[in-house]
């Protein structure tokens, strides 16, 4: 059985399990954590990307232009690591509250 160790990869006290030797390799996120996942700050780009990549996934809120205000919500700073928000349909985007915007990087909402 392969060892894992909790990893803390952003400002959070959410552990994520690596393999070692891949530090920072995510190995999973379920959608039941998403409310934690997307109070997410100060996160490396890579990290973003592969939780992106997860919440877009047809296991996590599938594609970005089916999403709800909800799912934006959901999702919150995890739109980080998303390449195209363009497809995020218009209403969804009011799930975007203070602390999501306050968390993105200022290129995101461009």
């Amino acid at each position: 059985m392969p060892s894992y160790k909790p990893l803390f990869l952003c400002e959070t006290t959410i552990p994520f399990c690596v393999k070692p030797p891949f530090i920072g390799m995510l190995i999973h996120v379920s959608r039941d954590a998403a409310a934690e996942l997307s109070t997410l700050k100060a996160c490396p780009t890579e990290v973003y990307e592969a939780l992106a990549l997860l919440a877009t996934d047809v296991k996590g809120f599938n594609n970005p232009s089916t999403w709800t205000n909800t799912q934006v919500t959901a999702v919150g700073c995890v739109l980080n690591g998303l390449t195209n928000l363009e497809q995020i349909p218009a209403k969804a985007m009011e799930g975007l509250t203070s602390s999501i915007v306050a968390c993105l990087n200022p290129t995101v909402l461009q």
